[in-house]
């Protein structure tokens, strides 16, 4: 789904997020989009990568749009490259409906 990024002085990038109904965190961004935003970094945090391994990474703040929803998100940092993902906490509050095929319709609705 595309999301629209926001960082420090109104930057702001839109991007592909890829929604992962198996991660608990609430976003993930890569180094480069979180430098390209000059999103501020508010803490570490440790997770645990799909590997089992648990790693320390960077969270910074910023802010997400999908629609007309627009809502404030701390970041972890991880990887590289365009692509965010949103994780299951990032959807508290909502509905997901995914069409679950290559290129597949996400419709997310308050409840």
């Amino acid at each position: 789904m595309r999301i629209l990024v926001y960082g420090s002085n109104g930057r702001e990038i839109e991007t592909e997020a890829l929604v992962d109904t198996g991660c608990n965190d609430t976003l993930v961004l890569s180094h480069e989009l979180v430098m390209a935003l000059h999103a501020p970094q508010v803490s570490n945090q440790q997770i645990r990568v799909a590997s089992g391994q648990v790693v320390t990474c960077p969270v910074h703040r910023v802010e997400v749009q999908w629609g007309t929803l627009r809502r404030t998100f701390y970041a972890s940092v991880l990887g590289s490259g365009q692509e965010a993902i949103l994780g299951m906490q990032a959807f508290q509050g909502h509905r997901i409906e995914i069409e679950a095929e290559v290129g597949g319709e996400v419709q997310i609705t308050p409840l």
